[in-house]
């Protein structure tokens, strides 16, 4: 239900937020995923979401002290969790893939949550459609990764899956086992385990802190320990979250120069048109949904530029002077280094024989005027997935 739920969601391409919870609106079982056209950004809620940030970031950065890091987790910020990682990249300590890789795993454990929630009680799904307009307003999690569906539904409801048949759908990995009979655990296990036991079964580790710790797989820890919880000697209690660093510096600068650092690594756009207004108004909309922005007035100065420029995507206006459109995009597509980036056509005119001409050319694609964000960032995501910053299923 959930995996065909999410997948609707991507078909859809849409973009906004899915509220998941409980009907009793306990907060520890409550979650957000977050759509940006039809791809997943960021997952959050839940009872630990900043214990399991700590541990995702101990999997995946591991050369992070998060304790020696000083960072503002205020309250003004709303994605405290995902603004911690904006903040780690534009320091530069962590690498983009290690960020994406982290994002990816904590969608998973979101996913993995929401899966067992629902065989204990039923659940609520709010969807709340975003124009592109409140997600710059609102400062969206989208600006370092995006995830396609699949990534995380099928590895997730497979671990669910052998969760079950392992009869371990009574045990939550976000509980902590604590040792109820110590005398009697050392004599069924030798020494060393037991001395592990004693180290990580006090009460203060969760499951998923353990398989962290031990660098061992989740199920497989908790398969073992349920051996135990069944003879008596241990049992599961649940644990508080922890907190995220925090200091007097000023976080919203250090949001704001995050951003730039990220976007320095998306995907150039570039807009060929002779009229000022159009470039202004493309450029608006390009930079605010974080992307580099080009823009391009003279038809003489296309090639040289696009050959040093390296664009992900062109937009280009029909009805240039000296040479239009069609001209330019038959010259773009004679240089090699510039034959595979897509060329879209923007025309105030919508006639069929333009849209034959644009084919002809080698343009992928075809957009009237007057600009329309939503039309245009959708179309930008949709040509540029390959070389946006997001994780493909080969990761896994």
């Amino acid at each position: 239900m959930i995996a065909a739920f999410l997948n609707q969601l991507k078909t859809q391409e849409f973009t906004g937020i899915v509220k998941v919870g409980t009907k009793t609106f306990n907060r520890r079982n409550q979650w957000k995923i977050y759509f940006y056209f039809g791809q997943i950004t960021w997952a959050d809620g839940g009872c630990h979401p900043q214990r399991s940030l700590r541990r995702q970031i101990k999997k995946y950065c591991p050369q992070i002290d998060l304790n020696a890091i000083n960072v503002n987790t205020l309250d003004s910020v709303e994605y405290q969790e995902y603004f911690l990682l904006t903040i780690l990249l534009e320091r530069q300590i962590v690498e983009l893939e290690q960020i994406s890789e982290l994002i990816i795993s904590k969608v998973q454990e979101v996913i993995f949550e929401i899966l067992q929630q629902a065989n204990v009680e039923p659940l609520y799904f709010d969807v709340q459609s975003l124009s592109v307009s409140n997600l710059n307003k609102n400062s969206f999690p989208m600006s370092i990764t995006s995830i396609e569906v699949e990534t995380v539904i099928q590895p997730t409801t497979a671990l669910w899956l052998e969760w079950l048949r392992q009869g371990l759908g009574d045990c939550f990995p976000n509980s902590a086992p604590i040792i109820k009979n110590p005398h009697q655990l050392s004599q069924a296990v030798p020494q060393v385990v037991y001395q592990n036991f004693i180290r990580l079964l006090n009460g203060t580790n969760t499951l998923r802190d353990i398989a962290i710790k031990m660098d061992k797989d989740l199920l497989k820890v908790a398969s073992s320990l349920a051996l135990y919880q069944k003879k008596d000697l241990i049992y599961f209690i649940e644990v508080s979250d922890l907190t995220l660093p925090k200091s007097k510096s000023d976080s919203s600068s250090s949001f704001f120069q995050a951003k730039k650092i990220l976007s320095r690594n998306q995907p150039l756009i570039v807009c060929i048109d002779d009229s000022p207004q159009v470039c202004q108004i493309m450029e608006q909309i390009i930079t605010q949904s974080n992307y580099r922005f080009l823009g391009i007035k003279k038809a003489l100065e296309v090639i040289p530029t696009l050959i040093d420029a390296n664009p992900s995507l062109i937009f280009l206006d029909i009805g240039m002077p000296i040479l239009n459109g069609y001209e330019v995009c038959t010259q773009i597509k004679k240089v090699s280094k510039l034959q595979d980036v897509p060329v879209i056509m923007l025309t105030g005119s919508d006639g069929v024989l333009d849209r034959v001409k644009s084919k002809v050319v080698g343009s992928v694609n075809f957009i009237n005027k007057p600009i329309d964000s939503e039309q245009i960032l959708k179309t930008i995501y949709k040509f540029t997935k390959e070389k946006n910053l997001q994780v493909s299923l080969s990761i896994n």
